[in-house]
Parts: structure tokens; sequence; C-alpha cells
């Protein structure tokens, strides 16, 4: 899913490639290699616990859940970001 919202993005920013920086570029593709980076992060964490806990543990459940709500901030974070470069661009290619 990460990969599909990444690739819709960098369609929006070559559409409005006479509007974007350089910067704006690079801060795009680095939030969107961390959010990859943390989601396979989360991944790796989430496997490592199912494999370590064999039966069901409330103190698994909460490093899932920790480590879950990392991603999901992180997300929301990329979000922000790509709305703060591309709402003005937006605004100004219509």
């Amino acid at each position: 899913m990460h990969f599909i919202i990444a690739l819709v993005v960098l369609g929006i920013a070559a559409v409005l490639n006479k509007q974007m920086h350089p910067e704006d570029w690079a801060i795009i593709v680095l939030v969107i290699g961390v959010v990859i980076g943390m989601e396979l992060i989360n991944t790796s964490v989430e496997n490592l616990v199912d494999v370590i806990s064999f039966r069901y543990n409330y103190n698994a459940k909460k490093i899932k859940d920790i480590s879950a709500a990392a991603t999901l901030t992180l997300t929301l974070t990329a979000i922000a970001v790509g709305l703060i470069i591309f709402i003005p661009k937006i605004i100004a290619f219509f």
C-alpha cells in the first residue's frame, strides 16, 4: 500500500514539476524512504515478537502496538509534509 501511495505522490510531483524545486523533490523522496523504512522495521518487530512469544502475551501486544503507533505517527507526519509542499503548488497550478 505504501508503494502505491508513493507512486501517486511521485506522479503528482511529476505533474507539478515546473513548480517543484530540487529541495521539494529531496524532501519528498526522503520522507517516502523513511516511511517505507519504518514500515519494514515495524514488520520485523512484529515478526520477531511472534517468534519469541508463542502464546498471547500482553507485553508482546504492547510492543507490537507501540511499533505500529510509531509507523502511524511517521505516516501522519509524512502526510503533513506532503500537504505543506503540495497545497501551494496545486493552488498555483490551477
